[in-house]
């Protein structure tokens, strides 16, 4: 059951990083290349969730709540109805995202995520998620931030990068039984580190590694099409040490669009 928890603290930080994100320059050139994400209130997605490990399956309805405004800036929520069984609508529930010409970016509430045995209270400020205009490989945006957590009477600190890169785009794209139009990918990707501190000495957990892949698929006028989720990690190793997280783990999770109710 920690191994679980631990992966799914690593997939809750895609949507709760520090607010000292950086923004690439020329990352949103001039010219609207249309709409990814339709945010009108009444919008809302179904998706079916697989996983060949032991992560949640079923279903999760993520729809349009409610529009928020934060620093002047007006942000719609987007929320999961009920308990959300998937990585991807699990991060993104509770968050608010808006469109600014061809970024989209989201915000995340600054509120106590109670995983397990690794409780997570950090927040986020505009990442982008989403450059329409973006070539593949382009780097979005990113952010690094630290964070201390005792775990089990170990305190830990653990230091984070996370970063949004545009991935391909696809005249038309298949995602389960079903052909989408115009399609656009970004990947997220987080690089952690974990140290302890024991008589004054620094002893690093986990070497700095990506422990999250996260790719989304956004089809023209519809939304989030597919999430796809791979989380992986490996601790050094401590003859005669007990951690309290497994020496190493690795899962997926697969989210697909079933069906879903868009006003654009």
């Amino acid at each position: 059951m920690k191994y679980r928890f631990l992966l799914m603290a690593c997939a809750a930080l895609i949507f709760s990083c520090s607010s000292d994100d950086s923004t690439p320059d020329n990352v949103n050139p001039s010219g609207d290349m249309g709409v990814y994400l339709p945010l009108k209130s009444g919008n809302y997605w179904n998706y079916d969730n697989t996983s060949p490990d032991d992560l949640p399956t079923g279903s999760d309805s993520l729809y349009v709540k409610k529009d928020t405004v934060i620093a002047t800036k007006t942000y719609t929520v987007l929320e999961v109805d009920g308990i959300p069984n998937g990585l991807f609508t699990g991060a993104i529930s509770g968050s608010s995202i808006r469109k600014e010409n061809n970024l989209l970016v989201l915000t995340g509430s600054t509120n106590a995520l109670n995983l397990g045995e690794i409780p997570l209270e950090i927040a986020m400020n505009d990442f982008i998620l989403l450059n329409a205009a973006a070539t593949p490989n382009q780097v979005l945006g990113s952010v690094s931030g630290t964070f201390s957590q005792e775990v089990e009477g170990i305190p830990l600190t653990f230091d984070y990068t996370l970063t949004s890169t545009a991935g391909a785009n696809f005249a038309s794209h298949v995602s389960g039984t079903t052909t989408y139009q115009d399609v656009k990918s970004s990947t997220i990707t987080l690089n952690l580190k974990i140290s302890l501190v024991t008589s004054g000495i620094t002893i690093t957990v986990m070497a700095p590694q990506n422990v999250l892949t996260s790719t989304y698929y956004f089809a023209k006028n519809i939304g989030i099409i597919e999430s796809s989720t791979i989380v992986a990690y490996t601790l050094q190793s401590f003859p005669g040490m007990t951690l309290p997280i497994p020496s190493s783990g690795s899962q997926s999770q697969l989210q697909v669009l079933r069906n879903y109710t868009v006003n654009e």
